[in-house]
């Protein structure tokens, strides 16, 4: 642009230098002036819009320096984000861990409780068969005291009925006990 105002100039320069005739002189220097006020209102223009666009690069180099920092913060929060989740991710994994070994645990106490029930229920039987045993005993031995009952009953009846002899011992002689006498 610089160029064509140089370029300019000196086509007036030249003009004026050569002498020629005025009224296209004038003509020339009338369009030179129209030209260069053309020229110096594109300058104004372009510095206008030299200036916006310097306001806007501005701007966007500040909304970028912005837009950075932001990025930077939100980095750092994703970094932290991520040390949570693997801590987390860490928690679970022990977590799921504990419970296995507590579900390993709970299954070996199930099988142990099982088999206690087992034995339970082999010594509570067992336990019954004795109660009925025992109670088959006592019925036994119920019977048993009655027939020595009823036994004893005819001993001494047959005491009462029959008198026993007396003779006299000797002096030194063991007498023989008799079935009530004991």
């Amino acid at each position: 642009m610089n160029t064509r105002i140089a370029s300019v100039i000196l086509l007036a320069g030249i003009v004026a230098a050569s002498g020629c005739g005025t009224s296209r002189v004038k003509k020339e220097n009338m369009q030179l002036k129209e030209e260069n006020s053309s020229l110096q209102s594109e300058l104004a223009s372009t510095s206008e819009s030299k200036e916006s666009l310097t306001a806007k690069l501005k701007e966007a180099n500040s909304n970028t320096s912005k837009a950075n920092s932001r990025i930077k913060e939100l980095s750092a929060q994703l970094d932290t984000a991520k040390k949570s989740a693997a801590s987390f991710q860490s928690k679970y994994n022990d977590a799921s861990r504990s419970l296995a070994e507590a579900q390993g645990h709970s299954d070996t106490n199930d099988r142990m409780l099982n088999e206690a029930n087992a034995q339970v229920a082999a010594l509570r039987a067992s336990l019954e068969k004795c109660n009925s045993d025992a109670a088959m005993a006592t019925a036994q031995a119920a019977e048993f005291s009655r027939q020595i009952a009823v036994l004893q009953a005819k001993s001494v009846e047959q005491q009462q009925a029959k008198p026993i002899a007396s003779t006299p011992r000797a002096p030194g002689s063991k007498g023989t006990a008799s079935a009530g006498d004991k």
